[in-house]
């Protein structure tokens, strides 16, 4: 029982694929009659596509003609530059920035290009030639670009008269050049007046310090005065601290002289026993004589005391005078130190202003744009348009045309709901047809009428 029912199953799957095969088949056929039924028209609609396309493109778009000039660029103060720029202060760094060659790039030479006041002063350089343009028009003329890889720049301009095309490349191309030695002198002339107004300055400021520093100079108590002053106070004061040394070393060696007589004083009576038995006492000599030397060894010592203090308070006195004077000079000294370095520096840069500036007025004179843009090659007159490319058109118009006329022709017969035949009322009605009655014409029904079967004559 179960393999005539996987038989059935297998009858059926491949009655199904070929019933899809089929209608497949059908669909494909479909297609090709419908496109066999409206050949004419889609051969029509193509070949009208294509001759209004030769139409325009030959009598009625414009001719536009394209012609390029090169230009080499260089950068003639790429070395000067690399050369000044080591071991520079920042300052320095500034002051060469401002004063050299601007270095510019690729894109900005592009970007150089495309500006309104390039585009009027190639404008006014055609002269008679230039009737008509603006700068915005002549910009949507003008295509530039850097060639990759290499430092050529490369002016592309499209017109529909190929002469005026070669004139604008080429008057752009020179006006271009003078654009950039303008910029550049312009740029160095801002440069030499900023510098000009520095030095200006900094001369000022030499004449100040300079005229403070010859004050200073010219003061009665000025640092010379102040550090011989200094040095005679010293020489007073080594001398009466020697002074004092000896006179301490003498008032020492009185003070011990003093000490000896008072302790032999005491061992020596004031009094002598003259009579003993009588009890009568004189005056001892030697007491006198030793309390006589006391006494003068007192008044000794008074005055080597008396000397002593008056050295010692003249080495303060001069001590005091000293570190005064030092403190005046040393303030003396940090004013002309500081004014000396002042002038230095003002000097310095007075100088680096001075050189820059005499090397700005030598690049400001340099013609940077033929420095820097070297002409490779002129914009030829071209001779045969590269707009509009006629071929090219009429292969998209036939393609456009034939495809839009298939897609008219699908759409007709989509839209198209009447029958036509047995094929049609099969799948409308889900029925088979019979047979077809013909259609006959009027001449074909009278003649039946008059020969056929049953009929009168």
């Amino acid at each position: 029982m179960k393999q005539p029912a996987q038989s059935q199953i297998r009858e059926d799957n491949l009655r199904l694929e070929g019933h899809y095969d089929q209608e497949d088949v059908i669909d494909l056929r479909e297609y090709i009659t419908i496109i066999k039924k409206w050949r004419w028209v889609i051969a029509l609609l193509t070949l009208c596509a294509v001759v209004t396309s030769g139409l325009i493109s030959y009598f009625v778009l414009t001719p536009i003609y394209q012609t390029k000039s090169v230009l080499m660029v260089t950068q003639p103060g790429a070395s000067l530059e690399r050369r000044t720029t080591t071991n520079q202060t920042d300052l320095e760094s500034v002051v060469s920035t401002m004063s050299s060659i601007p270095q510019l790039t690729m894109n900005t030479y592009v970007a150089q290009v495309k500006n309104n006041t390039l585009m009027e002063q190639t404008i006014n350089a055609l002269g008679d030639k230039g009737q008509g343009l603006t700068a915005e028009v002549l910009l949507g003329m003008i295509d530039v670009q850097a060639i990759k890889d290499t430092n050529l720049l490369e002016l592309t301009v499209s017109h529909p008269n190929p002469q005026l095309a070669a004139d604008i490349a080429n008057t752009l191309q020179q006006q271009f050049i003078n654009f950039i030695s303008e910029n550049n002198q312009e740029q160095m002339k801002k440069s030499v007046e900023f510098l000009q107004g520095q030095i200006s300055v900094e001369e000022q400021k030499l004449a100040e310090a300079s005229s403070e520093l010859q004050r200073l100079e010219a003061e009665p108590r000025n640092l010379n005065f102040l550090q011989k002053e200094i040095e005679s106070k010293y020489t007073d004061l080594s001398k009466y601290q020697s002074l004092a040394n000896q006179a301490r070393y003498d008032f020492q060696q009185t003070l011990a002289g003093r000490n000896r007589l008072i302790e032999q004083l005491e061992n020596v009576p004031p009094t002598i026993v003259v009579d003993r038995e009588a009890g009568k006492e004189e005056i001892n000599p030697a007491y006198v004589s030793l309390n006589d030397a006391l006494i003068h060894k007192e008044t000794d010592l008074a005055e080597k005391a008396a000397q002593l203090d008056a050295a010692e308070e003249i080495i303060r006195i001069l001590s005091g005078e000293i570190r005064a004077l030092q403190a005046e000079a040393s303030e003396k000294k940090l004013a002309m130190d500081r004014l000396t370095e002042t002038l230095e520096q003002a000097k310095k840069t007075y100088n680096l202003l001075d050189e820059k500036r005499t090397q700005t007025q030598i690049i400001q004179a340099v013609n940077l744009g033929e420095t820097s843009l070297l002409p490779v090659s002129p914009a030829p007159v071209p001779t045969s348009p590269v707009k509009p490319n006629k071929q090219l058109n009429m292969a998209i118009a036939g393609i456009l045309g034939l495809m839009l006329s298939i897609l008219l022709a699908f759409l007709l017969e989509f839209l198209d709901n009447t029958i036509k035949d047995a094929e049609d009322v099969q799948k409308v009605f889900d029925l088979p047809v019979l047979g077809n009655i013909p259609i006959l014409d009027e001449s074909e029904t009278q003649g039946k009428e008059k020969y056929g079967r049953g009929k009168n004559s």
